[in-house]
């Protein structure tokens, strides 16, 4: 599956959008080690995409592109959105390019606190759809918003991590009167990570009482 990205390559101070290419030997190479690890949902395509990446502390890390694992993990959410949409977190925009492209959803606002990933990122949608408003603001701290929402979409992580759970918990808390729904990306395979995790404590915990 390929969702294409209009967003123009392009640099803001710590963030940068790029595209790059996956040959068809570099997709062999990667789709192998995805096979070995039992990880199929996670196999590429050879073709263009695009990144996003954030240079902080002397890394320079990638935040999201829109390879078809990353587009599989929003289909559970975008696919069954409708009506007014609220998104916590930008990033490169993947599923706020899928929720334009679906005719049942009629708004999407959404909140980023960084301004300069605004400006690189945000841009391009505002213009681009009708449907979008973008309000600057951290999702830990900022005022509710005002209406009512349809669904809420939690999504300001890089990775699926057992780790993410308790900043899950916080957010799905202080925003739970906005939404009919209020979820987070990739939540259950952060949840069973996350229970994974304490089960290996556990165990490590009782060998040593042993």
């Amino acid at each position: 599956m390929y969702v294409a990205i209009g967003v123009p390559d392009g640099r803001m101070r710590s963030w940068e959008v790029s595209t790059f290419v996956i040959s068809t030997e570099e997709a062999k190479i990667k789709n192998m080690y995805h096979h070995l690890r039992d990880a199929i949902d996670r196999v590429v395509e050879p073709g263009v995409y695009k990144a996003l990446y954030h240079n902080g502390d002397g890394y320079r890390t990638l935040v999201m592109s829109n390879t078809p694992a990353e587009i599989i993990s929003f289909i559970p959410f975008t696919a069954f959105a409708l009506g007014h949409v609220f998104v916590i977190g930008l990033g490169l925009g993947m599923v706020i390019q899928m929720l334009i492209d679906n005719a049942a959803v009629k708004a999407i606002t959404i909140l980023e606190k960084d301004a300069d990933l605004i400006e690189l990122v945000g841009k391009y949608y505002i213009e681009a759809s009708p449907k979008v408003k973008i309000i600057q603001g951290d999702a830990f701290s900022h005022d509710p918003i005002a209406g009512h929402f349809d669904a809420v979409y939690i999504d300001i992580w890089n990775t699926i991590s057992g780790d993410n759970v308790p900043e899950m918990d916080v957010l799905k808390e202080r925003w739970k009167d906005q939404g009919s729904i209020v979820t987070c990306w990739a939540e259950a395979d952060c949840r069973r990570l996350n229970e994974e995790d304490d089960e290996f404590l556990r165990l490590r915990k009782q060998a040593r009482k042993n």
